[in-house]
Parts: structure tokens; sequence; C-alpha cells
């Protein structure tokens, strides 16, 4: 399908349907753009619940989880949709607004820059943060391994960076 025939064929459609499985080496797409997509339509999603597709689709609310591989799940969930239009626009209708709200390149970069200040504000020793920003749980993020890196790769450019101007925000 050619990308710029994608918006015709979400608009057509009632609701979007996702079964992901692991290949046979356990590799999964993190969260595929389909599911943002389709959200961004305001489609409700019934997705597998694996991998990235449960921090974008809130069972119940944007849509419908099922376990990974079973097709009851799934066919139950497909059911309940396809026999409840005003359930199916009601939960696109909040995809669409947590797309706009919680999904664009933005608000993940807003997470990410609030992150790093988060880690730049802490001694770099080891220890283990949560970040919680727009309803989104990073828990158990290890700063001496993954931020840390991070903070001292920062604290070497800036000792070795002229003196910029201040900062400006970057929304």
């Amino acid at each position: 399908v050619l990308h710029d025939e994608l918006p015709d064929l979400y608009r057509a459609a009632d609701l979007f349907v996702l079964p992901a499985l692991h290949d046979p080496s356990g590799n999964v797409d993190g969260l595929p753009n389909v599911v943002l997509e389709a959200m961004a339509s305001g489609l409700p999603v019934v997705a597998s619940a694996i991998s990235g597709i449960p921090l974008a689709v809130v069972d119940g609310e944007t849509g419908r989880l099922v376990p990974e591989g079973d097709g009851a799940a799934l066919a139950t969930a497909l059911a309940e949709l396809v026999e409840a239009p005003e359930l199916r626009q009601r939960m696109g209708e909040q995809g669409r607004r947590k797309a706009e709200r919680e999904l664009t390149w933005d608000a993940v970069a807003a997470r990410y820059r609030e992150a790093y200040e988060l880690a730049l504000e802490f001694p770099a020793r080891p220890r283990r943060i949560a970040v919680r920003a727009d309803g989104w749980d990073a828990a158990g993020i290890n700063e001496g391994r993954l931020l840390n890196t991070s903070l001292q790769l920062t604290r070497r450019a800036t000792a070795q960076a002229p003196e910029r101007p201040a900062r400006r925000s970057l929304m």
C-alpha cells in the first residue's frame, strides 16, 4: 500500500486490528507506527498485549488488548466492537485524543528531555529512579548505566564547548 493511500484506508475502516506475534527468534516490533496512525485516525485498536503496544492502546478505553496468539480472545474483542458502533466511536475518539496529547514527536521528546534533566539533578552515582510524565511509567531506569552515561557525555561536552546562550525551550 502506498503511504499516500493510508489516510483514505483508515477513514474507510471501522476499527484497526494488529494481532502481533513474536517471530521464532523472539523478535517483535516495539510500538508499530500503524497503531499510532490508526489511533490518530480515530480508530479503536484491537491488538496483542505485547511489547510497546500497551503503552499506546489502553484496554477498554482506546481499544482492546488480547493475549498474544489467543485467537478466541481476538475473535471476542472483534465481535464486541463490531456489534457496538457507539463503543467503537467512543474508543476511537479517546484514542485520537491520546495520540494528540501523548504520542506526538514533541510529547515524546519532552519526556526524554524531562528524564535527562532529572538525571542531571542527581550526583553521578548509580541509583535507580522512576520517571513519570503524562501517565507514562519508565520505572526502574538505571541511572548508573543508562542516564549516567548520558550525564558523563553531557558534562564532557559542556566542559569542552564554548559558552552558549541560554537554552531555548523545545516546545
